[in-house]
């Protein structure tokens, strides 16, 4: 699947606003392949929730914070070089920043996501999004309230975070 990402309003807004920022050309090229190779995935795992979306803009109700942290862990599992994976999260940050200054998004989407190397083992980023699910999956059955479940987890990102980059 491969979408026209510059026909979804909000990502030519995005564009346009880099084109008055002065961005290069390379840049530009480069955060479009970039951007749409996340909506294509994002749009993706969307669909198979069995919703059918057709544009990120159909799709955004579905971003939540943790969606940067499976998108990383799948361009590791595909054995995407770590410069690309890094300067994909370098648009998406960038892309993020716009969402939230928007007002299309409530949160940034990808607030503490950090460049990857080769001293960031695959399964410690696989295991803190598992271990992030089941944590959710816990308070829920819990019956902890959605602002709770939301501001726990956010706390526990913050801190697995602060782990990761004390280790490495």
């Amino acid at each position: 699947m491969k979408t026209n990402i510059l026909e979804d309003k909000i990502i030519s807004s995005f564009f346009e606003s880099l084109s008055y920022d002065h961005y290069s050309s390379i840049t530009l090229k480069n955060y479009r392949s970039d951007i749409s190779n996340f909506i294509d995935w994002f749009i993706l795992g969307v669909r198979s929730l069995g919703v059918f979306a057709e544009s990120f803009s159909e799709a955004i109700p579905f971003l939540k914070k943790e969606t940067s942290s499976s998108y990383t862990a799948s361009l590791i599992q595909s054995n995407i070089p770590f410069a690309t994976i890094n300067r994909r999260l370098s648009a998406l940050r960038r892309f993020s920043r716009y969402l939230l200054a928007s007002q299309i998004l409530s949160f940034d989407f990808m607030q503490g996501v950090v460049n990857v190397s080769s001293n960031t083992p695959k399964e410690k980023i696989e295991s803190s999004g598992e271990i992030l699910k089941a944590f959710e999956k816990h308070m829920v059955e819990q019956v902890a309230s959605p602002n709770t479940v939301k501001n726990y987890l956010s706390d526990t990102r913050h801190f697995l975070s602060w782990l990761e980059k004390r280790s490495i």
